[in-house]
């Protein structure tokens, strides 16, 4: 036996942990965090049945928790996850535990894909990469100006950028106001070979079921009637103007080239100052079709990401997945996470 295997039990959580990881949270993280200190949405994000979704390290001379991460599973029946809150307690010296608890997550979840998005450039980057062997990498930002918007509130516009919509494909969108619409609509099991595959019930409990964000979800509806995909919005005030946020697509891909038109007109129907996303995995001319400008490197333009509280910055989101096909958007594990319980 090692010395971490002396040191330390590895196992998943329960509901008996809760308290201790929420302690955990306030600790290591920081005391107002959202999952230290709102029980009612830990439990919603983390619980499901008796379980809590985190793998903790369970100090066997102490008792206490000294290191955990938890993870979002993407189906009721359990097969890719997404983590968050990767963490060792800062008085640790026993070296690599952090990897043991993403490897003991692995294992004993028995996922058949691990991500993480929001993941640490320099701190946590680095281990994924050489130590664990996961693909790693930068998530694309795509935005798409409103035509109708000379004077921008929440973007900072130094030169106006426009795409064409190269595409005459006749997708329309087609707003689902509850998941029984949805499910009636949309075969989810048809894209359980997508990785991550994300199932009816994520969806319902992710999306029409938060308890703070109001999310917007539309179907992709091809010429014949089929909805070959699912379009999740979120509209975001600032100023008193307001822009709009897409947070995860679930489906075929293809069609996201041919709903350019329909992109325009939800921009000029709900009065946005622009439309933006950020994504791994997705080819970016197909993107470009859809009139999205890709927010590279020597843009000048300023398409913030953070609002609670609102930061006039670019920001960038790393990754990492054991999967070099995962396809990832803003919506996977928690980078669409409320700070604060009064947002809506």
């Amino acid at each position: 036996m090692n010395a971490i295997d002396r040191a330390y039990e590895f196992r998943l959580a329960t509901t008996s942990d809760v308290d201790e990881i929420m302690s955990f949270i306030g600790r290591e993280w920081k005391p107002d965090h959202i999952l230290a200190i709102d029980r009612e949405f830990f439990c919603y994000q983390h619980q499901v049945d008796d379980k809590i979704n985190f793998l903790v390290a369970v100090n066997r001379e102490t008792g206490s928790i000294d290191g955990l991460e938890g993870f979002i599973q993407y189906s009721e029946e359990l097969l890719d996850i997404s983590a968050v809150m990767w963490s060792v307690g800062k008085h640790v010296r026993i070296p690599y535990l952090g990897v043991r608890v993403v490897n003991e997550l692995k294992s004993q979840t028995g996922c058949r894909v691990y991500c993480g998005v929001g993941v640490n450039p320099k701190t946590a980057i680095p281990l994924h990469e050489k130590i664990m062997k996961h693909h790693v990498g930068k998530m694309e930002h795509y935005y798409r100006l409103s035509n109708a918007v000379s004077s921008f509130k929440i973007a900072d516009i130094k030169e106006r950028t426009t795409l064409p919509v190269r595409t005459s494909s006749a997708f329309m969108l087609q707003k689902l106001d509850n998941f029984k619409d949805a499910a009636a609509r949309f075969d989810f099991g048809k894209y359980s070979w997508r990785r991550p595959f994300k199932d009816g019930w994520y969806v319902k409990k992710r999306y029409f079921e938060h308890p703070i964000y109001r999310y917007q979800i539309w179907g992709v509806v091809d010429t014949y009637g089929n909805t070959v995909g699912l379009l999740v919005g979120r509209e975001i005030e600032q100023y008193s103007a307001k822009v709009l946020r897409i947070i995860d697509y679930i489906g075929d891909v293809a069609p996201l080239g041919g709903i350019g038109f329909s992109i325009e007109r939800l921009i000029d129907d709900g009065a946005y100052e622009y439309a933006d996303l950020y994504c791994c995995g997705l080819n970016r001319e197909l993107l470009e079709r859809a009139g999205f400008v890709y927010r590279g490197p020597d843009d000048e333009n300023i398409i913030p990401n953070y609002f609670e509280p609102y930061v006039l910055k670019n920001i960038d989101i790393h990754y990492a997945t054991t999967h070099e096909d995962s396809v990832l958007f803003k919506g996977d594990a928690d980078q669409d996470r409320p700070n604060r319980r009064e947002v809506r």
